[in-house]
């Protein structure tokens, strides 16, 4: 995992887990339950920000979007990147 950093539900934050690194797979676990899967990064400082994780916590925080660190990792598609830009 060196150094990336990766996004989880909100439900897990204070929960345990276990993380299982396959080659191109971390595989979470909630005790013996596997949880949730997410694609490996490789390499360093990389990062996968899931914005279904994030972005509840997001919207009830006016302003917090446009300050957010991981801001752009946050876009699913270029489509939405485009109309953020075109709005701001």
């Amino acid at each position: 995992m060196l150094h990336n950093t990766y996004s989880v539900p909100s439900r897990l934050i204070g929960v345990t887990l276990t993380v299982r690194v396959r080659a191109e797979t971390l595989e979470l676990y909630v005790g013996s339950s596997l949880t949730l899967t997410l694609p490996r990064l490789h390499g360093r400082f990389g990062c996968h920000i899931d914005y279904r994780h994030l972005i509840w916590s997001l919207v009830r925080k006016p302003g917090a979007f446009a300050q957010y660190r991981f801001r752009d990792e946050l876009f699913p598609t270029t489509a939405f990147r485009v109309a953020y830009d075109t709005q701001f």
